[in-house]
């Protein structure tokens, strides 16, 4: 077997030394490309960006001083070197870690401006997460008061439906009522009454009680004579008293004819005022108000001249019916019952 040369010994020591540079080369490129994914990673974790992003450039200063290190030996190698083949390869290295070095410088730099980016971006992210934050609180805030207002909702509903049902039962209450009063009034329509209860007279009642006291009607009891008055005038003549029945009258009464509603309210009036000094006014009965009444016509009507020639027809508080009462027709000289919805004046009494 041929032993080599010595020029295919320098020559094979050569291409081996190549071999070791370029796999150095590939190494420290795979190594560069590592750094900077772990720094991207790193960012992307959040919380470690700025400890992700530092420990590749601590590296990356750390592996350019070695480098540095590296080429000064090589210069000082190929300084001493002594043959051709020797300084071949210590140019080569020399040149590979010129390389390596802008590997590192160029990565650094393309570190440091991913470095800056992701702090900024951790800065909007906190940024973000305490306007996050202050918004949860805010509307963890309202989601209380809204539980709240839900709840003084309820309660006011629940008063609602609970005061419903009172209403309803005190209407049911009125409506029972209204059926009882309606019936009892029905009930005592239909029942004979004495001229001295005041409410109810039937026609017949009207007219034994006409006929009874000699009271003048020029239908029922044309031949009565009626009472022999003793007015006198009381309260600056607003009021004439006649001592016969005892009874206090009202010289004129309303200037204007009115329903029996009305006639009550105007009644009501005069006893809030104390007209003529009394506040016990009230409508007369049937039997009171015929007291009035003469047997000849005094002017135009069948009255006392002594009173106010307005009320030619005046209310009692007496009823026929639930819906009629009697009145008293000066002009005719009789008593009868009024159509519904009529109206008439009023003379008060008391």
């Amino acid at each position: 077997m041929t032993e080599p040369t010595k020029d295919q010994l320098e020559k094979q020591k050569l291409q081996a030394e190549i071999d070791k540079i370029k796999a150095e080369q590939r190494e420290t490129e795979n190594r560069t490309k590592f750094k900077v994914l772990a720094y991207v990673l790193g960012g992307i974790i959040g919380s470690g960006t700025v400890i992700s992003v530092i420990s590749p450039i601590l590296t990356s200063k750390a592996e350019n001083a070695k480098i540095e290190a590296q080429s000064l030996r090589v210069k000082s190698e190929l300084a001493e070197a002594v043959n051709d083949s020797t300084k071949r390869i210590l140019i080569l290295k020399s040149q590979k870690l010129e390389r390596d070095k802008q590997s590192l410088l160029a990565a650094n730099d393309s570190i440091k401006t991913v470095q800056d980016k992701l702090i900024k971006q951790q800065k909007d992210l906190q940024t973000s997460f305490a306007k996050l934050n202050n918004e949860y609180k805010t509307l963890a805030g309202q989601s209380l008061r809204s539980e709240q207002e839900k709840r003084n909702f309820q309660l006011l509903a629940k008063e609602a439906e609970q005061r419903a049902d009172s209403l309803a039962a005190q209407r049911n209450d009125l409506q029972a009522q209204r059926q009882v009063t309606e019936k009892r009034g029905e009930d005592i329509a239909r029942k004979d009454f004495s001229v001295d209860d005041g409410n109810f007279l039937s026609i017949d009642e009207a007219k034994r009680m006409i006929v009874k006291k000699g009271y003048f009607d020029r239908n029922m009891n044309p031949n009565g004579n009626g009472i022999k008055h003793q007015y006198e005038i009381k309260a600056k003549g607003e009021v004439l008293f006649d001592r016969a029945t005892g009874l206090y009258w009202q010289q004129s009464g309303s200037k204007n004819s009115m329903h029996f509603s009305e006639a009550q309210n105007y009644i009501a009036d005069l006893n809030r005022r104390k007209f003529g000094g009394f506040s016990d006014w009230r409508l007369p009965t049937l039997e009171e108000a015929m007291s009035l009444m003469e047997p000849k016509k005094d002017g135009d009507l069948y009255i006392d001249s002594m009173f106010d020639k307005t009320q030619k027809w005046i209310w009692t508080a007496d009823l026929r019916v639930t819906s009629q009462s009697w009145i008293v027709n000066f002009i005719f000289g009789v008593y009868d019952d009024d159509v519904p919805g009529g109206n008439f004046y009023v003379r008060a009494v008391r």
